[in-house]
């Protein structure tokens, strides 16, 4: 569990159950959250909820399936969440987060092990402004840690070697996915294809990232080998 702390408040630190930093269910499970303080408290996922609002938008008006509940046990206010029916959609952070004080907050990140979804992503395109000098995020997340993530030059069939980071231009955290380093003298029209494995190297269609200044995803409309990878291309 992470927290978000001001000094002048700190009487009422919210306290999440379970008290881990991450967490991981299957999909499918359904997932309770309790949170606890002296002082009111409403839960906050907005990673998530914008997830599910565009496959809700596109296909799906049955999908939003998280539910906060908010009630009394004596002197402390109890925030309680419930996840139905989990899916890939799913993973992120759910911060719990005082009323008052929102700065002050608990948090937990949620991994949802599918199999057949390796990746956390989107059946629509989304934009990301990138500017020179500025970090980049290309956010090629994982469904469950057990997922390898790895970095390619490239796209499609022009795909190359995997990328090595030997000059540091890139960070990665399964929780966020890759933070490109834009400098002055970046390629516009730079490509970069991320993919998704488990257990053994699949010899299906891999998650294609294409990154430009600005960067989208879509899915591919071929979903012949879909079982175990999602496939998507970034674009601008």
């Amino acid at each position: 569990m992470q927290l978000g702390i001001q000094l002048d408040t700190i009487h009422g630190l919210p306290e999440i159950t379970p008290n881990d930093d991450e967490y991981v269910i299957k999909s499918s499970e359904n997932f309770s959250l309790n949170c606890k303080s002296k002082v009111p408290l409403v839960w906050s996922y907005p990673q998530i909820e914008s997830q599910l609002e565009r496959e809700s938008l596109a296909e799906n008006p049955n999908i939003l399936n998280v539910e906060s509940k908010y009630s009394r046990e004596g002197d402390l206010y109890v925030a309680n969440l419930e996840i139905t029916n989990a899916t890939e959609l799913n993973v992120g952070y759910y911060y719990c987060n005082e009323t008052d004080h929102p700065e002050n907050f608990a948090s937990l990140y949620l991994y949802v092990e599918d199999d057949t979804a390796l990746a956390v992503g989107w059946k629509e395109i989304i934009v990301v402004n990138g500017k020179h000098c500025q970090p980049l995020i290309i956010p090629c997340r994982p469904t469950s840690p057990s997922v390898d993530v790895k970095l390619y030059s490239g796209v499609g069939a022009d795909v190359g070697n995997e990328l090595t980071n030997a000059s540091e231009q890139w960070t990665f955290d399964k929780k966020v996915g890759y933070t490109l380093r834009i400098t002055a003298s970046s390629s516009i029209h730079h490509t970069f294809s991320c993919k998704f494995t488990l257990g053994h190297e699949y010899k299906l269609p891999t998650l294609l990232a294409q990154h430009h200044l600005k960067v989208g995803f879509v899915r591919i409309p071929n979903r012949r080998n879909a079982k175990n990878i999602n496939d998507r291309t970034v674009r601008s």
